[in-house]
């Protein structure tokens, strides 16, 4: 803690608990990200009380084009000026006129939704629904040293700020420059309320953020926040001053933080200009991401299933083959019988890299690629090339080349390739051209154009004058591809999907909702599984197994004898039938699985020890073995 008065985290954290039976912070939080670091969506609040915002953009621009709350309409809440600094927000009723500093001078408050063009709002007029303004003035640092705050009522209240020496306010009905000195600056980060006034100094967490005021009494005020900044005040006092989050001062008038360079929207996340110094790749996130709630492990995908394909060479070829992709990462694999009677083991990995730039959006990818030919040997492949346009369309440059060996092992050659490209629709087509020239005895294709739309490949080369090729695959899979949150606050939930690769961004077909695999996730759906089922019968026993999972932070731990008496409960009573599973090398707890009726493996799930006087309960959501394996064991894994 950073303050001027003796406290810590424990002592706060008991007085916030004893004032409002709350912790500082209210809230869970969660938020996804793509790519390039742009907020998708996050989530802030209790349960049943939360708020729930998702962003939409263009391919090429880091401000979004549209918001929804709360699963509202997609609205642009925000409108930006040509120097991309927002003008109009229409969450807060607010409208912004900006200086040469791209900092705010005049906000003007609305009764409603602001109707007004972008040459009204800089003029000088009061206009038809404006119900109050404030005037600010800043040093040529960017520090704000004057406001104004002007109501219709009439109200008049300004303020001069002096740095290291205090602030100089008037409140009233008529303008006046007529100023008071309403607070002293003391060493400590401290204040006076006037000259002979109480002294009061802001209790710190070690982020900075000022969680209350206190003077030589004790704590008076009290603050949580939700992790983007937005205050909770739990206990407010007359003489607190506006410094919070982050130790920054905060403009209730329309609701934005006050960082010395720009303006802060914690109801959005986001600044509302972009960064100045140009010191973050995104110019209007929180720099770094404030929020310490990410999935740490970004999208991810993984599938099994079949590949088909053909070529002029070994004819046409059925086989299996796994995909996983993880954030920018992807990585595949497959094994095929061909019509010429060999075999092929083909393998890939590539990197994707999305950079937008202020000028235009860039896509660096790289590969390697191996494949083993048991007629016509081994061939290593690695590329490089850079995309200019907007994600998934894009036009490029691509380089590269392969090594051979022929099936004795000795070395045939390599050929090295470079050419143009573009690609439309997600990756969904392609169109190229380029040379390809051979060395060391291997002959390459020479001039050659193409195109690859849905798998489906035509060229036409010097070499091979017009050829033609295909391949295909379609996977079964388990996906986290989706915003949706699991109980931990930390991880999306996962869904069964059909995956057909060579459709680009078109190719994925979700099976089902999604569930939560999360640890948290499962022990809060077997809590109510089995609850749910025991109240139909027995609600005395109900309320004797609420109080046993009580015991436990996640309410998911009995002793043996709780689960022995609940295990016959449901087997006679419950009418489940229960299959006993033994432990495996990789998990090393015996598991006892209830089923209602003739599913192949049972929802409820029982883990424990023998003679551990411990057991815990998990949830399968898979039916059979193969969605026990993808959701259950794979999708449990990844999400945990």
């Amino acid at each position: 803690m950073s303050t001027g008065v003796t406290t810590d985290m424990a002592l706060l954290q008991g007085i916030l608990n004893e004032m409002e039976g709350v912790s500082p912070n209210d809230v869970g939080a969660v938020a996804s990200y793509d790519g390039l670091g742009r907020l998708l969506s996050k989530r802030e609040g209790r349960a049943g009380n939360d708020t729930l915002i998702s962003y939409t953009y263009s391919n090429t621009l880091f401000r979004p084009l549209e918001m929804s709350v709360n699963g509202g309409m997609d609205t642009a809440y925000y409108v930006y000026d040509p120097s991309g600094n927002v003008w109009i927000d229409n969450n807060s009723r607010t409208t912004y006129t900006v200086n040469a500093l791209g900092l705010p001078g005049k906000v003007r408050l609305f009764s409603d939704v602001p109707v007004v063009t972008f040459e009204q709002v800089n003029s000088m007029d009061n206009l038809g629904d404006e119900i109050a303004h404030t005037d600010m003035a800043y040093d040529e640092g960017g520090q704000r040293i004057w406001t104004q705050f002007v109501a219709n009522a009439p109200l008049y209240r300004t303020e001069v700020m002096y740095p290291g020496i205090g602030e100089y306010t008037y409140s009233g009905h008529y303008s006046s420059d007529s100023l008071k000195l309403t607070r002293v600056d003391l060493l400590g980060g401290g204040y006076r309320t006037g000259v002979n006034g109480e002294a009061l100094f802001p209790v710190k967490d070690l982020q900075g953020s000022v969680r209350g005021f206190a003077n030589k009494t004790g704590l008076k005020s009290a603050f949580g926040y939700r992790p983007y900044g937005t205050t909770v005040n739990l206990v407010h006092y007359a003489s607190d001053s506006d410094e919070r989050w982050q130790s920054k001062e905060f403009d209730s008038e329309h609701g934005k933080y006050y960082f010395g360079a720009r303006y802060y929207d914690p109801f959005f996340g986001m600044w509302i200009s972009p960064d100045p110094a140009g010191q973050f790749a995104n110019p209007y996130s929180y720099g770094g991401d404030p929020l310490n709630y990410i999935d740490p492990t970004g999208m991810w995908a993984l599938g099994l299933g079949l590949v088909v394909g053909y070529d002029e060479s070994h004819g046409w070829n059925f086989g299996v083959g796994a995909a996983v992709e993880i954030g920018d990462y992807g990585l595949n694999t497959s094994f095929s019988f061909n019509q010429d009677g060999s075999k092929s083991l083909s393998s890939g990995a590539n990197l994707k890299v999305p950079i937008q730039t202020p000028w235009v959006y860039l896509e660096i990818n790289v590969g390697l690629g191996f494949t083993l030919n048991s007629y016509s040997g081994t061939s290593i492949s690695a590329h490089g090339g850079v995309c200019v346009g907007e994600a998934g369309s894009c036009v490029g440059v691509d380089q590269g080349g392969s090594l051979y060996w022929d099936r004795s092992g000795g070395f045939a050659g390599m050929t090295v390739y470079a050419e143009l490209y573009a690609q439309f629709a997600g990756g969904l087509a392609r169109v190229s051209t380029g040379y390809e020239a051979g060395l060391f005895g291997a002959e390459g294709r020479g001039a050659y154009i193409g195109a690859t739309v849905a798998g489906i490949h035509g060229e036409v080369s010097e070499r091979d004058g017009a050829s033609w090729g295909f391949r295909g695959s379609v996977y079964y899979g388990v996906t986290n591809d989706g915003n949706k949150m699991g109980a931990d606050g930390k991880h999306r939930e996962v869904s069964r999907f059909l995956w057909i690769p060579e459709l680009g961004s078109y190719g994925r077909f979700k099976l089902g909702a999604s569930v939560d695999e999360t640890n948290k996730g499962l022990q809060n759906i077997q809590k109510e599984k089995i609850l749910e089922i025991v109240e139909k019968i027995d609600k005395a026993y109900a309320e004797q197994l609420r109080e046993a999972y009580g015991r436990s932070e996640n309410g998911y731990s009995l002793t043996e004898k709780e689960y022995k008496d609940l295990s016959e409960f449901l087997v006679t009573k419950g009418g489940l039938k229960k299959v006993w599973r033994p432990s495996w090398p990789w998990d090393p707890y015996h598991k006892d699985t209830y089923a209602n009726g003739g599913l192949d493996y049972g929802n409820i799930e029982f883990k424990y020890w023998p003679g551990c006087n411990n057991v815990f309960s998990s949830y399968n959501y898979g039916n059979n073995i193969i969605d026990h394996i993808f959701l259950d064991m794979i999708g449990h894994w990844l999400s945990n």
